[in-house]
């Protein structure tokens, strides 16, 4: 298994959340299938922290969410054991 931790951010600052996957070895994390399992991580974060001033800064949640990103880091078993509690 290979194990990473996604942080998807909104474009204001503070406004992170991260989130823990663990694939098979035979699989890539730039498959389509886990491509859009961070894209799914990415508007649930960003679900997470709409509000009225996103609403007036980005017009509607689409231009929102086009403005939201995230980091993926690959990371080792025990990591991903302590931090995917949380």
């Amino acid at each position: 298994m290979k194990y990473y931790e996604v942080i998807c951010f909104t474009p204001y600052c503070g406004e992170q959340e991260y989130f823990y996957l663990e694939i098979p070895d035979h699989e890539d994390l730039k498959d389509d299938k886990w491509c859009a399992e961070v894209g799914n991580l990415i508007a649930e974060n960003a679900y997470e922290w709409y509000d009225e001033a996103a609403e007036d800064d980005y017009e509607d949640f689409d231009n929102y969410l086009a403005s939201c990103s995230a980091i993926t880091n690959e990371i080792t078993k025990m990591e991903y054991d302590i931090c995917s509690r949380f």
